[in-house]
């Protein structure tokens, strides 16, 4: 796994982020190409209003169009190398490998990212206490990643082929695993 994930802190001048840059990650902006802190990147967990979810915003409040990846392009996963990733970041290839240990590894970072765009069901639509809350709750969470799949055309393909499972992928097989159990359809 990763030693961790780009954050703000390691550009020059944090980004502009002053509290907690050494934790809020980032991505690309589509529409510009520039580096941004998304809203509900980790940092925003604390010490501001504790944005959870990652939003299409920056940190300032702009509206963004994220581009989590080289695969959310015209090229797919194909474009996806260590080395458009450094280009694409001014950086040598090597410096990579302080974030990264290979293309896996790198591969797991981005399904994980695509993950946190999941939007979580209401934890307190338990089927046992409140019977009608539930059919609601799971569908929100089934529309939410299909918004997010159809967004990053490339993960569904990518997650397919994970061996490796982070706490993201394990969290939402046992979203699954609930659902399977429930034996919910989607089409009620």
């Amino acid at each position: 796994m990763a030693d961790r994930f780009l954050r703000a802190a390691d550009f020059e001048g944090a980004l502009g982020e002053t509290n907690n840059p050494e934790w809020k990650t980032v991505a690309l902006d589509e529409t510009t190409g520039e580096v941004v802190v998304p809203n509900g990147s980790i940092g925003f967990r604390w010490g501001e209003k504790g944005k959870w979810n990652i939003e299409e915003k920056e940190s300032k409040g702009a509206e963004t169009r994220l581009r989590l990846s080289l695969a959310d392009g015209h090229e797919g996963i194909e474009a996806v190398s260590m080395r458009r990733l450094a280009e694409r970041l001014g950086v040598v290839p090597m410096a990579l490998y302080k974030h990264v240990s290979d293309k896996e590894d790198l591969l797991d970072g981005m399904i994980d990212r695509v993950i946190a765009q999941f939007q979580p069901g209401d934890p307190s639509a338990d089927p046992s206490a409140d019977p009608s809350a539930w059919p609601d709750a799971v569908r929100r969470v089934l529309l939410s990643t299909r918004e997010v799949v159809q967004r990053h055309p490339w993960a569904r393909r990518v997650i397919e082929t994970r061996t490796h499972r982070t706490p993201a992928v394990l969290a939402r097989r046992s979203t699954w695993a609930t659902l399977r159990a429930v034996r919910y359809s989607i089409s009620r």
